[in-house]
């Protein structure tokens, strides 16, 4: 297999080569497949069986590099004889329990694109009308690395792949995943965004803003904020540490370390500005903003927090189109102080 194909690629490939196997026509370790939209992909088969009314065939997700938690699975379909084109949950392949994803809930995780190209290859073997079952050797552990928990996938692992080919990893799967967890927030009638770069911030969201599912953002800012308004939130809270929020109030909306700059001195000099000249005195030299703003006094710190909280609040607000409010907190998740836009 060339070039990486995705979980619905491999299960694409699994499902022809099972139904031509049905037939007496698999005639080799490679069937070749139709990829969404246009292209093909030739795919190689792990394995294959069973009785003409009951065939399967498994194939190996390559890894190609690709740090996707079901690199190297091995995803198997079986087929039984149907009326028309039906698909099923096998072990390790969820199912759907939560309203805001693309499938309705009790319907398996195999999600709309992967069942057309699914169709595509059944078609190209003769038939469609198959009972589709797909299952993922492993698939409930490699499902905890996932989002399908937060996002009501339980079970086992998604079928993906609107491309049909894995890209070398970028921001899409993240956004991707993100902006799904945003539909099932928005679908249990929570009207605030509750926004966190990661463990930490959701961890204190737990106590800051209790009652409110977060929804983790890493440093894909920009592209979530942007779908705020789209998705029908009113109003975004951002629990986070200063050192990845304080780049949004300077406009760096990818806060991976590589794509922009450190915020530390940019807001040694912001603070400077804001304090008055005897607590802006109290300002020591730091090459982090746990380190610039942990050290002063309470009073000072709390003071220094919230100026740099509602410039980020501010920033947001203007992103997203709507109020925001943020929230700082340390390293240990300890309250540093709040903003608002």
């Amino acid at each position: 297999m060339g070039q990486g194909a995705t979980t619905g690629t491999c299960a694409a490939a699994a499902a022809k080569a099972a139904a031509l196997h049905a037939r007496g026509g698999l005639a080799s370790r490679r069937v070749d497949i139709p990829l969404p939209g246009s292209g093909r992909l030739s795919v190689d088969l792990l394995a294959w069986g069973g009785a003409r009314n009951a065939p399967w065939a498994s194939v190996r997700k390559p890894s190609n590099g690709d740090p996707d938690a079901t690199r190297e699975a091995v995803v198997v379909v079986s087929l039984r004889p149907g009326e028309s084109l039906l698909f099923r949950a096998g072990p390790g392949v969820g199912t759907v329990t939560r309203a805001g994803l693309q499938l309705a809930p009790g319907e398996p995780a195999i999600n709309p694109g992967p069942r057309r190209q699914i169709a595509a290859a059944l078609r190209e073997a003769g038939s469609e009308d198959w009972i589709v079952t797909v299952s993922v050797q492993g698939g409930q552990a490699i499902a905890r690395n996932t989002f399908n928990p937060r996002l009501g996938i339980v079970g086992g692992i998604s079928i993906l792949g609107t491309a049909g080919i894995v890209r070398p990893w970028s921001m899409d799967a993240f956004v991707a995943s993100t902006l799904a967890h945003m539909g099932v927030v928005r679908a249990r009638g929570q009207e605030t965004l509750l926004v966190v770069p990661g463990h930490m911030g959701e961890r204190a969201a737990a106590t800051l803003a209790r009652g409110l599912e977060p929804v983790e953002v890493g440093n894909a800012w920009g592209a979530v904020l942007d779908r705020a308004a789209e998705h029908g939130f009113t109003e975004i809270v951002a629990v986070g540490h200063p050192g990845k929020l304080v780049k949004l109030a300077q406009g760096q909306w990818d806060t991976h370390c590589s794509a922009g700059s450190s915020a530390c001195s940019w807001a040694h000099r912001f603070l400077r500005r804001s304090l008055s000249p005897s607590r802006a005195g109290q300002l020591a030299p730091s090459d982090t903003l746990e380190g610039l703003l942990v050290p002063l006094p309470e009073s000072i710190r709390r003071e220094a927090s919230e100026h740099l909280a509602t410039r980020a609040a501010k920033a947001i607000g203007r992103r997203a189109g709507m109020p925001a409010r943020v929230l700082f907190v340390d390293l240990k998740g300890k309250f540093l102080g709040e903003g608002m836009s």
